[in-house]
């Protein structure tokens, strides 16, 4: 089992997809970095000018500008930031969850099925895919996370400027990121990876539905955007989104059950998918 696992992650980090995937969010999470920086020291100089005019020697700002409020998983002022989260159902699928429905396609999978059980085969296809997906997150915000702390301080979060952070008292996690703003930041990604990792598995659950490749690659992405829709429109009062609640300046979830209920949903129902379609109908 341990040589299969190898094989399949193998497989799965050293393809080109998956490669183009983790570019992709470097390439946002590297603009997000350099945009908040430079506008963190151009507004260094402009308090620096005040000071000096008004002969203030503390500045008050102090506590709007921190890298708890500036990283990827918390900005909101850059464009890619907002694009990061938007195509994160995208960038998820696109490493590795479009390879059982080309093996099944090509019959590489009877290949397989004579030298392993199809619950061993798709057991490790499933966790292979499932980190796949959250490399793909993980490696661009932890680039990000590194490159804005390289410059902005961590300076620790003041309740008094939760406009400054989009992080009102009545957000689920509030009280641990005023708190323990560093347990916040690994929280945070915790979430972020973990969704990534869902949207993943969902797609190639989908693929032992449908047989186009890239069908399987875009249905997750296309149903976020609608299920963003339903969200905005019909429950205006409690965020239902990921995209949105998972996105710095998206609106903040105040109900403890949304979250893990829609990770529950979206994993469960995904293996489910796989072991039934894959390990009860596929055949030789």
């Amino acid at each position: 089992m341990i040589k299969l696992f190898k094989f399949e992650f193998i497989k799965a980090t050293k393809n080109k997809l998956f490669l183009l995937s983790i570019l992709i969010g470097i390439i946002f999470c590297c603009y997000s970095a350099i945009y908040v920086i430079c506008c963190y020291y151009a507004d260094l100089d402009s308090l620096k000018t005040i000071a000096e005019q008004s002969g203030c020697i503390v500045n008050p700002m102090l506590p709007a500008y921190s890298l708890y409020n500036k990283w990827i998983g918390q900005e909101w002022i850059s464009m890619t930031s907002s694009l990061f989260f938007l195509l994160l159902p995208l960038t998820a699928t696109l490493p590795y969850s479009w390879s059982y429905c080309i093996e099944k396609k090509t019959g590489y999978i009877n290949n397989v099925y004579t030298r392993t059980n199809k619950h061993r085969y798709i057991t490790i296809k499933f966790l292979v895919t499932f980190l796949a997906g959250i490399l793909s997150a993980f490696v661009p915000i932890l680039f990000n996370l590194m490159l804005v702390s390289s410059f902005i301080p961590a300076i620790k979060p003041d309740v008094y400027y939760d406009i400054y952070y989009n992080m009102p008292i009545s957000y689920i996690f509030s009280e641990i990121f005023y708190n323990s703003p560093l347990l916040y930041i690994l929280l945070k990604i915790s979430l972020i990876t973990c969704f990534s990792g869902a949207f993943a598995v969902f797609a190639q659950a989908i693929g032992t539905i449908i047989k186009n490749k890239f069908i399987v690659v875009l249905f997750p992405f296309v149903l976020v955007l609608i299920f963003n829709y339903i969200s905005n429109v019909f429950f205006p009062n409690i965020e239902l989104s990921p995209i949105q609640f998972l996105y710095g300046g998206g609106d903040t979830v105040s109900s403890c059950w949304v979250i893990p209920l829609e990770l529950s949903v979206l994993i469960l129902s995904s293996f489910f998918i796989m072991k039934f379609k894959g390990e009860k109908k596929d055949v030789l």
